[in-house]
């Protein structure tokens, strides 16, 4: 059986058939032909390349509806079986995956240890979170100093000796006395 340009003449069904394995792992219909740099399958129709999970769950469930996109159930990006797949809005898709925004969302304090909620989350106009409590405390609106989160030593790179510093740009203490810059979050 080709996948290639030879079967280019058969209708959109049986060639898009041609390019799925149905006996992946958990039931998953592996797409065998070309995908994108995310692992997602590309399928051409009508001379209009489409990701394959959607033609197939078009085809074989419903139309998609409008403002939602497909989440795989099974993360598997190269799955096409309509059953691992479900309509959602995008910023839930983005919520379930396990990319920066689904961890940030996970959390449930702040850097210094105060607990997101109702009362103490300030949600910003593009959607992230800030602690209310530390807001104050930085405008010194807030007689109460911040929890304080207590930080492991980390060995300088150059001799190996642990020291503490809370400073983005870290000072090795010891005898060798280097500067190292870390990025900022990296403490």
């Amino acid at each position: 059986m080709t996948i290639g340009h030879r079967n280019r003449w058969l209708d959109a069904e049986t060639r898009f058939w041609l390019k799925v394995d149905k006996n992946g792992s958990n039931g998953c219909w592996i797409w065998r032909a070309n995908r994108d740099k995310d692992g997602y399958g590309k399928f051409t129709n009508n001379y209009k390349t489409l990701r394959a999970h959607r033609f197939s769950y078009e085809l074989l469930v419903e139309k998609i509806p409008e403002g939602m996109v497909l989440d795989h159930l099974c993360r598997r990006t190269s799955c096409v079986n309509p059953e691992h797949l479900q309509p959602v809005s995008n910023i839930e898709n983005i919520h379930r995956g396990e990319g920066f925004a689904a961890q940030n969302r996970s959390k449930t304090h702040c850097i210094n240890g105060h607990e997101f909620d109702k009362l103490n989350t300030y949600i910003r106009p593009n959607g992230a979170r800030s602690c209310k409590k530390c807001m104050r405390i930085r405008r010194g609106l807030d007689p109460e100093p911040a929890l304080v989160i207590e930080r492991k030593p980390k060995p300088c790179p150059i001799c190996g000796k642990m020291f503490l510093s809370e400073a983005i740009i870290k000072t090795c203490s010891y005898s060798c006395g280097q500067t190292i810059r870390h990025q900022r979050g990296n403490k």
